[in-house]
């Protein structure tokens, strides 16, 4: 065989491992390897691997040879993404196969595997998960479902046909975007949220579910009520990291009534409001007293990985480009 699959999130820092005990020290962080062999001719073993935080999350983007591996009890939930090859995985619960395209969410505890892959995989505490099911459903405080160490289900394939697998590799190559500005923008951006929501909509669907009953939570709270406040708080807080899940747990409203909110009271949507008020910040920025700040600067304060697309944005909102509103 001796046959190589190259990584494919270019911009998380790589480095190669040519045996195992290399590969146990870099996956550390995010699991304990207890073993693993290859299973190429000769006992050839190479891996290009690769591990970054982004917050409380972890991504692992890794590539290589064909191998066998245990992971030992894990309390986390890991959600896997595969970009070439097969992996074959057995949990305590059940096993699956993980195939190009598609993706897998694993339950807490050990992972027994062998294929021949280049994937990405995210790490994620059930704690992280069970805040973000709490704020999707908009429940007081952020408590709605039990809060355990651990998450035991079936595990969960996902295959390339779902919506949901393409989503997947869609945040994946967007993170990995982020990454080629600077681990910073992934933390601005809220991007371990958006993870944290995604894994916690894979193992409780209900959430997504249309309930009249959000639609009716929002329309008994008119006037001066939490969603104002929420509003406030939005406008003190645009240089910082605004995560859905943080909007839905300040105003108390589930994920569906607060995009009923935005629609009702503003005829948009949460993400289309804060960008549209990062925008007016932005040519605030631009046209005030002292030393104008870079497009870049700016841009990147906004969220935006690419110049060209804060650019374009700018200019759909104000008909000028960013550089004439630099120069008054």
């Amino acid at each position: 065989m001796n046959s190589f699959y190259p990584p494919v999130l270019n911009n998380v820092p790589h480095s190669e491992c040519l045996d195992p005990d290399a590969l146990r020290e870099v996956l550390r962080p995010s699991a304990s390897l207890k073993w693993c062999r290859g299973l190429e001719p000769g006992g050839h073993f190479r891996h290009q691997i690769g591990s970054i935080a982004i917050n409380t999350m972890r991504l692992v983007s890794d590539a290589g040879s064909a191998m066998e591996f245990l992971v030992e009890d894990t309390p986390n939930m890991h959600l896997l993404a595969c970009f070439h090859g097969r992996l074959h995985l057995q949990t305590a619960t059940g096993e699956l196969s993980l195939v190009p395209n598609g993706c897998a969410l694993l339950p807490s505890g050990f992972r027994r595997g062998n294929g021949h892959h280049s994937l990405a995989s995210l790490t994620v505490s059930p704690q992280a998960v069970a805040a973000a099911a709490a704020a999707m459903a908009g429940l007081p405080g952020g408590l709605t479902l039990p809060v355990r160490d651990r998450e035991v289900f079936p595990p969960l394939a996902i295959g390339p046909e779902r919506p949901s697998a393409s989503a997947i590799h869609g945040l994946l190559r967007h993170i990995d975007a982020c990454l080629a500005v600077g681990p910073r923008l992934a933390t601005l951006l809220g991007l371990d949220d958006v993870v944290h929501r995604t894994v916690a909509a894979l193992r409780y669907p209900e959430l997504l579910s249309e309930e009249p009953a959000d639609l009716e939570r929002w329309r008994e709270r008119t006037g001066r009520n939490s969603f104002d406040t929420l509003l406030d708080d939005i406008h003190t807080n645009l240089d910082q990291p605004l995560r859905l899940s943080d909007l839905e747990a300040r105003s108390h409203y589930s994920r569906r009534a607060l995009q009923y909110a935005f629609r009702e009271r503003l005829n948009t949507t949460p993400k289309a409001w804060i960008r549209e008020q990062r925008l007016k910040r932005a040519l605030e920025r631009f046209r005030g007293d002292g030393p104008r700040p870079s497009v870049t600067d700016v841009a990147t304060a906004c969220g935006y990985v690419h110049v060209g697309h804060f650019s374009r944005d700018f200019k759909a909102c104000f008909g000028i480009n960013p550089s004439q509103a630099r120069r008054g």
